[in-house]
């Protein structure tokens, strides 16, 4: 389905026809199989409009009748092989916001206004183009820090519109992290069971008294992701690793802005490290410096994009003398 998709994408960017006919030839023996497969109303709602991005836009895609008309063509052919002689009938429900989102804590209240009065500062000092971000959020609100981070470190290539373009890294879930090990350790029982807490509405606190510490301050409960992610970091801060994680994704809880030096790494070597311009090895330079990311950390991102210390040293004196012959040509 992943292919499928990938390739729709592809061919309506480049301006086939949005007809199951048109698509149905253009589309590779594989995915044309998969394609004409499937019931005639998906097919249509694969066709529809694209997002901003040029992908379809999965959350109109019917799922659930994909799922039930399936299970009834399957039960149709056991039925034809004299293998079923049950009946089938099906009602379906899409669940969406309901499905997956909860009531909002003190926290959630906290750190969402927080976020908005931030990127409303920025703006009022003419600072476009970045992201609101606050950090320190384990501390109480009065510690928490609010600062603005440049869109353009968060960037990699991805395919859009049948394009290579410069977009924001997905973020995926971490496999090995602690909150999806949380989950794992879970997930037979909430399968089965409702193991939810639903307190009734939370309403922001504005007389300070909601909780309180001894010493004054407030005391605002962190979502359980949140705090296993920051109680994971903790541990890597002492000089232990994540449980279950290598060295390298241990970096990943370095206390600055190691994804973001991830990321810049990324879209400047997605072309290969031949494409490395002198420019470009001031920008990490400068990034570097900007974020303490240290010569261990800094070594660790590039052995994930392939690229060794040596391979380094070499694209830095290969620049070097790049840039000293065209500043010998202008003279």
């Amino acid at each position: 389905m992943g292919a499928l998709l990938s390739q729709l994408n592809d061919l309506l960017a480049a301006g086939t026809e949005a007809t199951v006919s048109a698509v149905s030839d253009a589309l590779s023996a594989n995915n044309a199989a998969l394609f004409n497969y499937l019931p005639a109303g998906i097919k249509k709602q694969l066709l529809a409009e694209r997002d901003p991005h040029g992908n379809v836009q999965v959350s109109l895609i019917e799922t659930e009748k994909l799922l039930a008309e399936l299970v009834g063509h399957e039960l149709d052919r056991l039925r034809r092989a004299g293998k079923y002689a049950g009946a089938f009938a099906y009602q379906t429900f899409f669940l969406g916001y309901e499905g997956r989102c909860g009531i909002p804590s003190p926290f959630d209240n906290a750190y969402c206004y927080a976020l908005g009065f931030n990127a409303s500062v920025l703006l009022a000092h003419g600072q476009t183009g970045m992201l609101s971000s606050v950090t320190n959020l384990g501390a109480p609100v009065e510690a928490w820090t609010c600062c603005g981070v440049p869109l353009t470190v968060l960037m990699n290539i991805e395919r859009r519109h049948g394009k290579d373009k410069p977009v924001i890294r997905k973020w995926l879930v971490d496999l090995a992290g602690a909150p999806f090990r949380a989950f794992a350790e879970k997930r037979e029982l909430w399968a089965l069971t409702d193991c939810f807490r639903v307190p009734g509405p939370i309403q922001m606190d504005t007389t300070g008294a909601r909780q309180r510490k001894a010493d004054g301050t407030h005391v605002d409960p962190l979502c359980f992701t949140l705090a296993l992610e920051l109680a994971e970091r903790a541990r890597v801060a002492a000089g232990g690793h994540a449980h279950g994680a290598s060295a390298s994704s241990a970096a990943g809880a370095h206390s600055g802005d190691l994804a973001g030096y991830t990321a810049l790494c990324e879209g400047i070597l997605d072309t290969g490290a031949a494409s490395v311009s002198a420019k470009d090895v001031r920008r990490l330079a400068l990034f570097r410096a900007g974020h303490g990311i240290g010569d261990d950390e800094h070594d660790a991102v590039l052995r994930r994009a392939g690229i060794t210390a040596d391979d380094w040293r070499a694209i830095i004196s290969r620049t070097r003398r790049e840039e000293a012959a065209a500043a010998s040509s202008r003279a």
